[in-house]
């Protein structure tokens, strides 16, 4: 192919060959990263119940079954999975998700005490008697989900701008790329919760865009060209000049390995009273407040849905079902689950196939000497 310098003239041409493309890698690797609170053991099982379904996730070790197993069975029984504050426990869970064309993706996370998880170099010791840090452990992924709550309640020691940016500085460094190669999927978690659904119903949440840059919590002193300082970002301009909404660019591509999902582990639906409701539900008598109608919701649709656009919330009907009233015991639990409301999970795999997608058509330059500590086998 004959490409041309810059210092030559449109006459001046040279035979200079286009380089030469990385390989995709094999297995592919994501990881997920979260606060306390943010979700990422709720959404792991979710995840786990959505592939389990379409026969195309595998368990390869025996700490993640019994993970599983038992988290389930608390499930089953509406009762979700307690925080992690133990220390020196086995945190490291495996899924093989199987891919269309035959190949695998490994996705991995650590259930790790808020205290690590809020210094990048806070080092832990693994499953195999090493020290390891959060930042190598997300340095080794191809690609990374971000997992954050918008509730006050699941609110940090710090804004969610200055942990990030610690973070994201930490693994610049330690890497040595500027920006970094990884792809990026931020997911803004429980958008089922009553208060973060009716703010979604408001024009300028429509998109996760400014609900994010919101919960960077530095007001207006931040925008969402924030995020090139650290990952190769697309922003787009809206043409409407009135809306001042920046969005990222839906594509993965080589410039654009950042995005943002809204996400939900359960999901809404419509009552036979037509009232818009969560199977999750605060396990205590709920106040005249929590019991008001809330508006039909014309952005989260309450069927299951992953599609390739994260936007693309809006157009399914909301299935009416009579629910019955759960009878299980979940009294230690601040919040219960409705184990006999419908499940419509929004966005659970969207993430990792916008994440795959990215890898698969221009794989980052990460190293594929990972140390023996993060092996599954």
């Amino acid at each position: 192919m004959f490409n041309r310098k810059r210092s030559e003239t449109p006459d001046e041409y040279v035979n200079e060959s286009t380089p030469k493309r990385r390989p995709i890698p094999s297995p592919i690797r994501l990881g997920i990263w979260g606060f306390r609170g943010s979700g990422k053991s709720v959404y792991m099982l979710r995840l786990y119940e959505y592939l389990a379904n379409k026969g195309k996730i595998q368990i390869t070790d025996q700490d993640t079954e019994k993970y599983i197993n038992d988290a389930l069975d608390d499930f089953d029984d509406g009762r979700f999975v307690p925080s992690t504050e133990v220390k020196g426990k086995k945190t490291k869970y495996f899924y093989t998700i199987k891919n269309e064309n035959g190949s695998n993706t490994e996705l991995t996370f650590f259930d790790l005490s808020g205290e690590i998880l809020e210094n990048p170099y806070k080092t832990f010791v693994d499953e195999n008697s090493q020290e390891n840090t959060v930042v190598d452990y997300l340095l080794q992924c191809h690609g990374i989900i971000f997992l954050l709550s918008p509730l006050q309640n699941d609110k940090q020691s710090k804004p969610y701008h200055s942990l990030l940016r610690k973070l994201f500085i930490a693994m610049q460094r330690k890497s040595g790329q500027k920006p970094l190669e990884q792809y990026v999927a931020f997911g803004i978690t429980k958008i089922d919760d009553p208060n973060v659904n009716q703010k979604c119903l408001e024009e300028k949440y429509h998109y996760p865009e400014q609900m994010f840059l919101e919960m960077l919590d530095k007001g207006p002193n931040v925008q969402l060209e924030w995020l090139k300082n650290f990952f190769h970002a697309k922003i787009d301009v809206p043409k409407d000049k009135s809306k001042n909404h920046p969005r990222l660019n839906i594509d993965p591509t080589p410039e654009n390995r950042c995005q943002l999902f809204y996400i939900s582990a359960f999901g809404t639906y419509k009552n036979s009273k037509g009232e818009v409701k969560s199977p999750v539900e605060e396990n205590k008598q709920q106040d005249t407040a929590s019991k008001a109608k809330f508006k039909e919701d014309p952005i989260f649709s309450t069927e299951e849905q992953d599609d390739r656009d994260p936007y693309d919330f809006a157009q399914e009907s909301i299935n009416t079902k009579d629910i019955r009233p759960d009878t299980k015991d979940t009294s230690r639990n601040k919040y219960k689950i409705d184990i006999n409301a419908p499940f419509n999970p929004i966005n659970i795999f969207s993430p990792i196939e916008w994440l795959v997608r990215g890898i698969k058509n221009c794989p980052p330059n990460i190293p594929n000497n990972i140390s023996a500590s993060d092996s599954n086998t």
